[in-house]
This record gives C-alpha cells, sequence and structure tokens, in this order.
C-alpha cells in the first residue's frame, strides 16, 4: 500500500500492549506475525491451524501457499522467528483449549464462526490498537509488511537484491516501492555532504589557536 508508513520500532511496544478483549491474543498474534514473516493480510489470514502445527508440533517454518501469495507464481516460506512463534503459540492454545484442533480450521476466525476474519475486522481492531498506543500517520494493515521490509533494508544495508529476495517480491521495482522510507535518509546524506569536511578544518583551527 503506496504511502502507507513502517511502525516506529519505539512504537512497537505501545501497540503490542494496546490490544484489547475477548480476541487480543488472536489479534496481536496476527499482527506479530506479520510483523516478523512480512505477510500480507490476506497471506496471513488464509492461514489455517495446521499450516502451523504439524505432527502436535509448530514447525521452523511458515508456508504461504501458491494461491494465497500476490503473484501466484510460487508459495513463500519464511522461518518463524521466537517472537513470532510465541505470539502464535499462545494464540493456538487457546483455541486448542475451545476445543478447536481440526488442522483445516482457520488460524485466526471471526469469533469462531469457522470463517477466517475479514481483511476489514482486522484491519478495525489494529486501528483501535493504533490509537491506543498514541500511534499518529499514515499507518494500516500493511504497516506491519512495511515495518519487516525496513528492518530488512537496515540488517542487510540498504541492499535492495537481498531485500527483494526476503520480501518475496518478483521483481525489485517492487521492492523499491517498500523502501520509500528511506527517502529521508537519502535526503540528510545529500544535505550533510560537505559538513564533515567543514567541521575537522574548524576543529583544525581550533587546535591551532
Amino acid at each position: 500500500m503506496r504511502g502507507c508508513e513502517p511502525i516506529p520500532e519505539r512504537m512497537i511496544p505501545m501497540v503490542l500492549s494496546a490490544f484489547r478483549g475477548r480476541w487480543l491474543l488472536r489479534d496481536r498474534a496476527l499482527f506479530v506475525l506479520r510483523l516478523y514473516t512480512g505477510a500480507r493480510i490476506s497471506e496471513a489470514l488464509s492461514l489455517n491451524l495446521g499450516d502451523v502445527v504439524v505432527g502436535g508440533r509448530m514447525p521452523d517454518r511458515v508456508k504461504f501457499k501458491r494461491e494465497h501469495v500476490k503473484k501466484k507464481t510460487r508459495s513463500r516460506i519464511v522461518v518463524l522467528h521466537p517472537a513470532a512463534r510465541e505470539a502464535v503459540r499462545r494464540w493456538v492454545e487457546e483455541l486448542k483449549g475451545l476445543g478447536y484442533v481440526r488442522g483445516d480450521y482457520p488460524l485466526f476466525p471471526s469469533q469462531l464462526s469457522g470463517t477466517p476474519l475479514s481483511r476489514q475486522t482486522a484491519w478495525a481492531n489494529e486501528k483501535a490498537a493504533f490509537a491506543r498506543a498514541g500511534l499518529v500517520g499514515q499507518f494500516a494493515t500493511h504497516s506491519a509488511r512495511k515495518t519487516f521490509a525496513k528492518r530488512a533494508y537496515d540488517a542487510v544495508k540498504g541492499n535492495i537484491y537481498k531485500v527483494r529476495e526476503i520480501m518475496g517480491h518478483e521483481s525489485v521495482d517492487s521492492t523499491a516501492s517498500y523502501v520509500e522510507f528511506a527517502d529521508g535518509e537519502r535526503d540528510r546524506v545529500i544535505l550533510n555532504m560537505g559538513r564533515q569536511g567543514r567541521r575537522s578544518k574548524t576543529e583544525g583551527r581550533r587546535k591551532t589557536g
């Protein structure tokens, strides 16, 4: 979603603490899973219990099936970060406690109706959490994926081709639209050009003076 912002790192703990109500474990797990896998909201909502519980255990990776991935050219398999594993595990345990154990049951159901949560409801729940956390700006469900992209961009020191692979994009052009947040960083680099040299000269004069 163009124009959508990544969530500032300092705000993430506040957002995580801002989910409320009967379904807070579900809503938090949905948010954290996307935050650490870069999944689109539609991809995450397509998951069933059988995708995250195999042989009674949670696998090391989660697979977003090809039919649910945006380009539908290949499946996307992403390793599960410990934070994502824990958030999903806590929600799965609650589902199991309620008797929902079938592998074809939605991982993120709409009030245990047997149907997946809608994107509109997911956004309404996250919007409410963002507001409680005091998050102001252009934020939406895609902000979790944008945050994932920013973290990946920082981790690989701005190598957009590595970010493309991590994000599962077919084209680097798609990745470029996700790293618009780097525009401000590029602006600062350009505006600071020459300042280091000027500071060095000033400091030299002070020392000789």
